[in-house]
């Protein structure tokens, strides 16, 4: 039987991460897409989106790991297929796409809390504010190099 870390609701989907390959609940992990060629963070509430979407856990770690393999390339380009050209995406690098996760995940914190009625009453508020610590707990990759000399190694979440 296949354990599933984070899952707070035996109802709630499954996803795999890319990089790490664990599954893990839908929520525990951010939501990446393709729009125009480039893998873009999918936060929202715009409700289901269309198209292929890759996962990755939010750690730095696997964030390296995914650009290194070219994983979330790969999945987001979509399946072979002898008859189709696969669309292409650019080459994806780790810092911009750190950036721009953890700046949607402010932006959608912000607006749901503007918008809940109770403060913290939208259930995805929650969820949110625990991906964004958890990618903020681990430093950006530039950060990283600066400290390289310090002796601290980070470890995956």
């Amino acid at each position: 039987m296949t354990t599933v870390r984070g899952h707070r609701n035996s109802s709630e989907p499954t996803r795999t991460c890319v990089a790490c390959r664990a599954k893990t609940a839908q929520s525990r992990l951010l939501r990446y897409g393709r729009s125009d060629g480039v893998a873009t963070p999918r936060v929202g509430t715009q409700g289901p989106q269309e198209g292929r979407s890759a996962y990755l856990c939010p750690a730095r770690r696997c964030f390296e790991v995914a650009v290194k393999r070219r994983a979330m390339a790969r999945a987001l380009a979509g399946p072979r297929a002898r008859t189709t050209v696969r669309p292409s995406i650019a080459e994806v690098e780790v810092e911009p796409l750190w950036r721009a996760t953890i700046d949607a995940l402010e932006r959608e914190i912000h607006l749901l809390r503007r918008t809940a009625q109770p403060a913290q009453a939208h259930p995805r508020l929650t969820g949110l504010e625990e991906l964004l610590f958890e990618l903020s707990s681990h430093p950006a990759p530039s950060d990283r190099r600066a400290s390289a000399g310090k002796g601290g190694s980070p470890t995956h979440g």
